[in-house]
């Protein structure tokens, strides 16, 4: 089932998808996030996880698909629990078509909702919260994506969380540094 914060992350990748030339398109660890997308998207959306999906597989073992057959990739709160998220995007790097493009969303360990966690004001509802082997911020995904080869077209931070505390809502909108997400596309250049 999905939540009403995944559905506004759902919705934001949905509008960026159709953006992607060609349809074959992989969703990385998506989970229940995948029957929605299928759902509301017209593009050939596979989806691989470690238990279940179209396909079963480690993503820490590599992407099963031959180099440049895929349009797009989806990698939604995924790479932090990932053994090495260097050597998982140069993977992704490899199947990638020429300007193919990776909708990657990650959780910004500077923003209110890690805070409120880390410091024990808030409990995560998220079972695999305490699996997570990294923490992202800005600098360091930056980094990790120059140094994987692909270009930034496009980063935000944005707010998924705060429905009801007007109060947070307005402290997240006035320093957006807070924001839970990190939203990015990405595209691999021609070689």
């Amino acid at each position: 089932m999905i939540t009403k914060n995944g559905i506004k992350i759902c919705n934001k990748v949905l509008a960026e998808l159709e953006t992607i030339k060609g349809n074959k398109i992989l969703d990385l660890g998506g989970g229940a996030r995948d029957s929605y997308y299928k759902e509301h998207s017209n593009k050939e959306i596979i989806n691989i996880e470690i238990y279940g999906g179209d396909i079963t597989h480690d993503l820490n073992k590599g992407i099963p698909f031959e180099d440049k057959s895929i349009d797009g990739i989806i990698i939604a709160n995924l790479l932090q629990h990932l053994d090495s998220p260097f050597n998982f995007m140069k993977e992704c790097k490899r199947v990638l078509k020429d300007n193919g493009k990776i909708i990657l969303i990650t959780p910004n360990s500077l923003s209110l909702v890690e805070i409120m966690i880390h410091y024990g004001k808030r409990e995560s509802n998220d079972l695999n919260y305490n699996h997570r082997i990294y923490l992202w911020n800005r600098s360091l995904m930056h980094s990790l994506i120059k140094r994987a080869g692909f270009n930034i077209e496009k980063f935000e931070l944005f707010e998924c969380f705060w429905n009801r505390n007007y109060l947070l809502k307005l402290l997240v909108w006035l320093i957006p540094i807070l924001r839970p997400q990190m939203f990015y596309i990405l595209r691999k250049e021609k070689q």
